[in-house]
């Protein structure tokens, strides 16, 4: 009930927050702080070895010498990036030549947040691995407040990309102070080489799983970028962001469902009752989103985010229609790391990254930023419908396509009504409110009739006879 609460306001702030800075910045602004923070993620996965997943992923309780260990490793991890970061951040005018020429020192600024997210990251592993979803809800909460407040008055200031850059690193201070005040923690600088080994055993082949979805989302900036422009970099950015916006949800279930499963992982059947109600709560929330943007797309660009992002329509279909089957494997990927085989999911991502990056410049070429989310979103349903085939092997008990028809009919229904009924009436800020609220009825009333005590059931993913 916590995370539901936490999550209603994330995304009413979320939503807010990003309407109000795709009304004050350029398409260019998107993509040079697009840019900026796939050149300091490129440092940051490849300085860190999965110690948080590690800890929490443990059996048994960890020693306060493996949690100073971890955290002192970490931070001397953070450090090492941040000077290199500094060193080389000259560097990125070499690869995207039309970047403003502020872009390295903005980088360099950014990467300050590397050490004030090493100074959090134990308080919130400690309350994650206990569950303390009520302390990490308000944290999440104060670091979405924070950077999309002041990225928002910034932005209204003319500040341009500088926003969301400053956002960033005061939400890095806030996020360091609040998680220490929430769960006291008093390190000791120390390294155990004997508590870190098992510990780095597990978070290498865990980070590299990670290595491998920042790989697959570097095709975007690298190639798009490069290709096609910063604006048209930016035109996909928003695309994906707003076409991604139900997997907030999904990436909730999963950070819910990683520790969840972990305590699980000894019952099968309870693990599979859990994940295959994930699952369905998942698609809930996923379908609506998807019809949605194929029946008033349009409507949603025109009215709330204004008529400048109109060129993007045809790649935010594009994308939605990716994630109808696209929020399925993270949701797997919690449980194959909870329960110790991140290295499978390491092994099929690699296949997917190659896909990617064999299809987008193919499709890129012929036709254009269109075609750069035809190649691709190629791998994202191939991947999928091959993690759906594996279900049942993986996850048993998970009984994965009976709970997704009554999610996929509701969503058909919302379609129908929306393009056919709705899209052409809904054209004012009030009828379009109103038209969301008569989605949403049609949603959940069809949910409520095909399959309403499934659906109860799923918005609680521990079954009621299984034991942590």
């Amino acid at each position: 009930m916590v995370l539901g609460i936490r999550t209603t306001v994330l995304q009413l702030v979320t939503l807010g927050g990003q309407v109000a800075l795709a009304r004050f910045l350029d398409p260019r602004d998107f993509g040079v702080y697009a840019i900026l923070k796939f050149a300091l993620t490129f440092f940051v996965f490849f300085g860190d070895v999965g110690l948080g997943g590690a800890l929490v992923q443990k059996n048994d309780k960890p020693t306060e010498r493996e949690i100073s260990s971890v955290f002192s490793l970490q931070l001397l991890l953070s450090l090492g990036i941040v000077v290199l970061v500094w060193s080389c951040a000259g560097l990125v005018d070499y690869v995207w030549k039309d970047l403003p020429t502020s872009g390295p020192w903005l980088l360099r600024i950014l990467a300050l947040d590397l050490l004030l997210t090493a100074l959090r990251t134990i308080p919130s592993i400690l309350m994650e691995r206990s569950l303390q979803f009520t302390r990490l809800a308000a944290l999440d909460v104060a670091l979405s407040v924070t950077f999309y407040g002041t990225a928002v008055v910034l932005s209204r200031l003319h500040w341009g990309s500088n926003a969301l850059v400053l956002a960033v690193v005061l939400q890095g201070t806030v996020g360091a102070v609040l998680a220490f005040l929430l769960h006291p923690f008093r390190p000791r600088l120390m390294l155990d080489r004997a508590a870190l080994a098992p510990i780095v055993k597990f978070g290498i082949p865990f980070q590299l799983t990670q290595i491998i979805g920042f790989l697959n989302g570097a095709v975007t900036p690298i190639y798009a970028g490069a290709a096609l422009g910063v604006r048209s970099l930016g035109l996909i950015n928003w695309a994906q962001e707003t076409a991604y916006f139900p997997l907030k949800a999904v990436e909730l279930v999963s950070r819910v469902g990683f520790p969840l499963y972990s305590r699980l992982q000894a019952d099968s059947r309870a693990l599979g009752e859990s994940f295959g109600r994930a699952v369905h709560l998942c698609a809930i929330v996923t379908a609506f989103f998807v019809a949605l943007f194929f029946s008033m797309g349009e409507n949603v660009i025109h009215i709330v985010f204004t008529d400048k992002w109109l060129p993007a329509l045809p790649l935010l279909h594009v994308y939605a229609g990716a994630i109808s089957i696209g929020f399925y494997t993270p949701l797997v990927g919690a449980v194959l790391n909870a329960t110790g085989r991140p290295g499978l999911l390491f092994r099929l991502s690699c296949l997917w990254v190659a896909l990617a990056w064999a299809a987008v410049p193919l499709t890129t070429p012929r036709w254009g930023i269109q075609g750069y989310t035809y190649g691709y979103c190629l791998h994202v349903v191939a991947g999928n419908v091959m993690m759906l085939a594996l279900t049942p092997r993986l996850v048993p008990h998970a009984r994965i396509f009976s709970r997704l028809v009554s999610p996929a009919v509701a969503g058909v229904l919302v379609f129908v009504v929306g393009r056919y009924s709705l899209s052409t009436w809904a054209n004012s800020g009030p009828r379009f409110i109103a038209a969301i609220l008569g989605l949403v009825v049609v949603h959940l009333g069809t949910l409520g009739l095909l399959d309403l005590r499934g659906t109860l059931k799923s918005l609680s993913l521990l079954p009621d006879d299984a034991t942590l």
